[in-house]
């Protein structure tokens, strides 16, 4: 994908995906075409806090795990801020898998994708989710969905 990606490491942040009780992340019903909304919604029924919409990840199966496909500008981090969203609020992405990963506005940092999205199952892992887990990596959550041919 050329320049884009000549400084640039993976995202890949170590995460354990949990099931959470106050936060539901969906894709879109029908997503296709290279392009997917995915949400975060709080379904509890207080406000709820998470860190900010930039620390996302886009992962593809395989074999029997998971491994980004997003790299980051290196140097570009994330900034740890606490998000409140009310009941029935939160966030959502509207994401580009066509060559390149677009996104209707901007995080930080900026993401890439440098290689073609191949058809297959990929999943959408949120670890803004407040907390760590017992083993000390980011508490997330995550939906999967298919990327069909052209």
């Amino acid at each position: 994908m050329g320049s884009n990606c000549d400084e640039t490491v993976p995202v890949s942040i170590p995460v354990t995906v949990v099931d959470s009780e106050t936060f539901d992340l969906s894709v879109s019903p029908g997503s296709s075409g290279g392009r997917v909304v995915v949400t975060l919604e709080n379904t509890s029924q207080q406000v709820a806090l998470t860190g900010n919409r930039g620390k996302f990840d886009l992962q593809t199966a395989v074999d029997d795990s998971w491994e980004s496909v997003v790299e980051r500008p290196d140097g570009e981090y994330w900034t740890d801020e606490a998000i409140t969203h009310a009941p029935g609020e939160g966030f959502e992405w509207r994401l580009g898998l066509g060559p390149g990963l677009t996104l209707d506005d901007e995080t930080r940092p900026s993401y890439v994708v440098c290689e073609p999205l191949d058809p297959g199952v990929y999943r959408f892992v949120y670890w803004g989710v407040i907390g760590e887990t017992d083993d000390g990596r980011e508490r997330a959550v995550a939906t999967q969905f298919c990327l069909e041919g052209e």
